[in-house]
């Protein structure tokens, strides 16, 4: 089943040579077992997913912020504090050096084509080079502050920016004009990125929060907080069903599209993860954080299915957006407390069991009752998510919409059919409620383990500070 896809990848090796924080990530396009790596120290490096070790040169005087393969595999670009961007052939000869900007470069990204590229600066603007000519061919003006990057959307029309003047524009590559601004983001955004399909984009923003912006309606509908500190990118596996997150605490954790829900959390890298990055087959991803380390994961054999989702239009819109778990949660604390690291990921651990069981309950229903019919009940109820009474924990909850009383059926069709499909709505019925008992009960335990978690970590914050200060305790 596609939903335990991540359940259960594996490190498969791990890379260092670097002497600096990892800044960015990239798998050769066709040969997926190299990759490219830039870093702080100034360097790019060149690695095989199958050997330890791989091969660093020196290409900057500044440190390089940023790279990545041109479409083909046969070019590389990187960015850097020099305020340059170079062009890299395979033989790691320098073929250009672009300069433009007057700040620091902090994103480069080929266009599909691999006819040209984009970068984006602190000097607030975007620029489009043509590849193999020193002048840029357009610049987009907009930003009031720092541009953190800029992505190419999978056609090569459009172009998606963020800042930390806190808004995200899309541009239209043609004519050059900005034709959406997203002003919702209370905090910097540090990364964006198309969906496969190009009809979302994904943020990673400074509150620990990934948030998803439908493009067909031009609306923010979605936000999960997953993480505890910054989240430096999001990246959406090739075939759409999953996104990548990298956190300043130390995790990198895989959720399902487009509901944000984890999956997996990992916890291998010692320090601040800066960049990640899946390879085109998606069967390897990428890690590497200011530890210096650069971990290649493998997934297992379910992942290798490249069928791609339809996404629903404006699945959630932005009234109706659930609140996030851990604001709940700290409510309930009524306080302005922030819960620990251990805290956080048991909150989210319960959350990934209560998804298994949910998803487990849904197959267990496909499976008695194997019939295409069945399925097309299903998918014509259109099950949609709504604010639960409590107005909390609303995306856990379903309902049928109101149905119109449709007209009586032909005279043709036969009594077996009309009693089956009574049959499969009433045993949907049954389902649905069935699941919003076992949400209920799943919410009530998942309360309690918090509750019971906080209580152990006060307990030894009380002994630590006892045995900090025991002359208080001595009559």
């Amino acid at each position: 089943m596609e939903e335990n896809v991540f359940k259960y990848p594996y490190l498969y090796r791990e890379l260092e040579g670097h002497n600096n924080n990892i800044t960015a990530l990239s798998f050769h396009p066709i040969q997926t077992n190299k990759l490219v790596s830039s870093s702080l120290d100034r360097t790019l490096g060149l690695w095989r997913t199958d050997k330890p070790k791989g091969k660093r040169f020196e290409v900057y005087k500044a440190d390089i912020l940023d790279v990545c393969y041109s479409p083909d595999g046969g070019l590389i670009a990187s960015a850097s504090k020099d305020k340059c961007i170079k062009i890299w052939d395979s033989a790691n000869n320098v073929n250009f050096t672009y300069k433009g900007h007057d700040s620091a470069v902090r994103s480069v990204q080929f266009n599909p084509e691999g006819d040209r590229f984009v970068s984006a600066s602190n000097d607030k603007n975007i620029i489009l080079w043509i590849l193999h000519r020193e002048k840029y061919f357009e610049t987009f003006k907009g930003h009031t502050n720092w541009v953190r990057c800029a992505k190419f959307s999978q056609n090569g029309k459009l172009l998606a920016s963020c800042s930390d003047d806190k808004t995200i524009k899309i541009w239209d590559i043609t004519s050059g004009q900005c034709v959406k601004t997203f002003v919702d983001a209370k905090v910097p955004t540090r990364y964006v990125e198309f969906h496969p399909t190009d009809t979302v984009v994904g943020s990673a923003n400074a509150d620990g929060s990934i948030k998803l912006y439908d493009l067909r309606t031009d609306l923010f509908y979605h936000q999960s907080t997953v993480h505890i500190a910054n989240v430096n990118m999001i990246k959406f596996h090739p075939n759409g069903n999953f996104m990548l997150t990298a956190s300043d605490d130390f995790t990198t954790k895989v959720l399902d599209f487009p509901n944000g829900c984890p999956i997996s959390t990992f916890k291998e890298h010692y320090a601040e993860v800066t960049s990640i990055t899946f390879s085109n087959d998606g069967k390897f991803f990428a890690s590497g954080g200011t530890d210096q380390r650069i971990l290649i994961w493998k997934c297992n054999d379910l992942f290798v299915d490249d069928q791609s989702i339809e996404i629903p239009i404006q699945l959630m819109s932005s009234t109706t957006a659930s609140t996030s778990l851990m604001s709940d949660i700290k409510q309930e604390f009524n306080g302005d407390e922030t819960l620990n690291k251990d805290e956080h990921e048991d909150v989210f651990e319960k959350q990934d069991q209560k998804n298994d069981l949910l998803n487990e309950s849904q197959k267990s229903l496909s499976d008695s009752n194997n019939s295409a019919e069945l399925r097309f009940e299903l998918e014509k109820l259109n099950l949609t998510d709504v604010e639960s009474s409590q107005g909390d924990h609303a995306k856990n909850v379903l309902a049928f919409p109101q149905q119109s009383h449709s007209s009586k059926q032909s005279q043709t069709d036969s009594e077996n059919q009309i009693s089956f499909k009574t049959f499969s709505i009433n045993q949907s019925i049954e389902m649905i409620d069935l699941i919003q008992i076992f949400n209920q009960i799943q919410l009530l335990h998942h309360n309690y383990d918090v509750l019971v978690q906080r209580l152990e970590t006060l307990e030894e914050l009380f002994k630590k500070n006892v045995r900090k200060a025991p002359s208080a305790f001595d009559h």
